[in-house]
């Protein structure tokens, strides 16, 4: 429990000081290593959002499928749904945006 609240403070003084790149290599860190925590989606949106934040879509859309397919809540799912809707518009993929907009709506 120790070692978890330390990584986990490290993360949040990362992301706080808006350094992206390591606030994803720090959740995805604790994502790794405690993967049945059930806290996991909320460490992998927080890195997902930095890689978006980074332009790196791609790499976002994964992290975000991940959550809409294993998040406890509802919200969360769709709000994964909408931001991978997101990052295929901002990629000029339409068609792809307007289905994930789609499976976002019926969660």
């Amino acid at each position: 429990p120790a070692a978890l609240a330390s990584a986990l403070y490290l993360a949040e003084e990362t992301r706080k000081s808006g350094n992206e790149l390591q606030t994803v290599e720090r959740y995805l860190w604790i994502a790794t290593r405690f993967p049945k925590h059930r806290n996991v989606w909320a460490w992998r949106m927080l890195a997902a959002e930095a890689l978006y934040r980074l332009q790196q879509t791609e790499r976002a859309v994964k992290e975000y499928e991940w959550i809409e397919a294993n998040a406890p809540e509802g919200d969360a799912r769709a709000t994964a749904a909408l931001r991978i809707g997101d990052a295929f518009l901002y990629r000029g993929q339409y068609d792809r945006a307007l289905a994930a907009y789609y499976r976002a709506g019926q969660k």
